[in-house]
């Protein structure tokens, strides 16, 4: 079980790079999300795609594999109300973009990076099954495989 943490400015599939470097939080399912307060952290239970794109099978391209997204030091978690309920309730959520805060494309996104402190790291979340954002900031981001 191994983990890397978020350095500055990069995206969130760098945490991946170094032990599958094929894997992306595009079209990731999110199984479970964590918040204790108390503790200020934040974990979200995931399969990821690691899958190689040009593998000779489907199954190669398609493999995932399950990990967890922990930030701490959370400063908020928010998630929007969502657009469309699934047609089918249940299972996980399927996340299909990502991305720095300072470039979210809605104004709840960017108004909430204005007020992060500098070493803040912070990120939007699209649910396509919901159709709906999440936003989620804290001192460190990190990924480990589980």
């Amino acid at each position: 079980m191994s983990h890397r943490v978020q350095e500055p400015r990069e995206t969130l599939d760098h945490l991946l790079a170094a032990e599958e470097p094929h894997g992306t939080f595009h079209d990731a399912s999110v199984r479970a999300v964590a918040v204790n307060y108390a503790q200020g952290s934040w974990v979200a239970e995931c399969a990821l795609c690691v899958g190689a794109p040009n593998a000779g099978t489907q199954t190669e391209r398609e493999r995932t594999r399950p990990g967890r997204l922990r930030v701490s030091g959370l400063l908020f978690w928010v998630c929007e109300p969502p657009g469309d309920l699934p047609a089918k309730p249940g299972g996980a959520l399927w996340l299909t973009a990502a991305g720095p805060l300072s470039k979210a494309p809605t104004d709840t996104g960017r108004k909430l990076a204005q007020s992060l402190p500098p070493e803040a790291t912070a990120w939007y979340l699209y649910f396509s099954d919901l159709n709906c954002y999440a936003y989620v900031a804290g001192a460190k981001v990190e990924f480990e495989w589980t």
